[in-house]
């Protein structure tokens, strides 16, 4: 089968004219003429009514256009992965990211993927959700990691998306004040009503982040001693981290510490990840891993994920 001709028959239905589709196409009409006579000759059919004024399709030609658009489409998309494909070694990738919750796990990712794709340059692009997804719609972010509140907001837009994981919140303890209970190390849960008498740090009201820190303390049946709630999510991690005193991390901020010990809150509400591209944006190789990665990410609990993921350990 001669492609082409698939291609000239369907400018001559779109355009109804065998002159101005000749025109279109650099052929001359005489030429484009007989191309259409060999596809229905292959094919023992007519697919045009020909008049002076137009070509017009037959009803045969019609069921005929619409396999032929699907043989294009699937030649146009054979030819898209052959290229990707041509890119499995170098080339580029332009990730989007968001700053607390999905920048870090590209960071424990990244020695990963480098090690399998060596010459492949990663580009990137810090933003909020909103603009990363205008960004994606126009090919600027190939794919983006995002998380997931309330509604699905790739439902109603031409989006993929690919569920990764859950990112949830951890409980930071000074190792001062962990209670007898779990004090052995054996507990990795914490019942958190075991805390009514802790005062938390808590991340600024009307965010995601403390949103989530309410979902939680809802959910535990109980309203917090608060000690803080007007510090910032960076500092209140590196705060955390040193023993400053109890208050909660997402899980992808979990580094050792002397000072400090980590447990899973119970109740423990999640968000969550997913990777988002362009509605029928087909997968690089180097994509596909990168989201396996973060598949593998977060089906380990976060409290043993340093083992696997050493830089998340640096």
């Amino acid at each position: 089968m001669d492609i082409s001709r698939l291609e000239y028959a369907l400018a001559v239905a779109d355009l109804k004219s065998l002159n101005k589709a000749a025109f279109k196409l650099h052929l001359s009409p005489s030429a484009l003429s007989q191309h259409i006579t060999k596809l229905e000759q292959e094919y023992n059919v007519s697919l045009f009514e020909r008049t002076r004024e137009a070509w017009y399709l037959t009803e045969a030609g019609k069921v005929v256009m619409a396999s032929f658009k699907e043989i294009l489409q699937i030649q146009q998309d054979t030819l898209l992965k052959i290229d990707r494909l041509k890119l499995n070694a170098s080339g580029s990738l332009k990730l989007g990211l968001l700053s607390e919750w999905t920048v870090p796990l590209f960071s424990a990712l990244f020695p990963e993927f480098q090690k399998r794709y060596p010459d492949i340059t990663v580009h990137p692009h810090r933003e909020e959700a909103v603009t990363l997804m205008n960004q994606i719609a126009i090919g600027q972010v190939d794919f983006a990691f995002l998380v997931g509140f309330g509604p699905n907001p790739w439902s109603k837009q031409k989006f993929g998306k690919e569920y990764v994981g859950e990112e949830q919140l951890i409980l930071v303890l000074p190792k001062k004040k962990i209670p007898e209970k779990y004090a052995g190390g054996d507990l990795r849960e914490a019942d958190l009503r075991d805390f009514k008498e802790e005062r938390f740090y808590l991340t600024r009201s009307n965010t995601a982040f403390r949103r989530l820190e309410d979902e939680m303390f809802y959910l535990a049946g109980f309203d917090p001693e608060i000690a803080s709630e007007s510090i910032d999510i960076p500092s209140l991690n590196e705060l955390s981290l040193s023993g400053f005193g109890p208050s909660f991390i997402l899980s992808n901020r979990i580094r050792p510490s002397e000072q400090t010990a980590f447990f899973r809150p119970v109740p423990g509400p999640t968000r969550p990840i997913y990777a988002v591209y362009r509605e029928n944006h087909v997968l690089s190789p180097a994509e596909a891993f990168l989201i396996s990665l973060a598949k593998e990410y977060y089906a380990l609990d976060p409290l043993d994920r340093t083992a696997t993921f050493l830089n998340f350990s640096r």
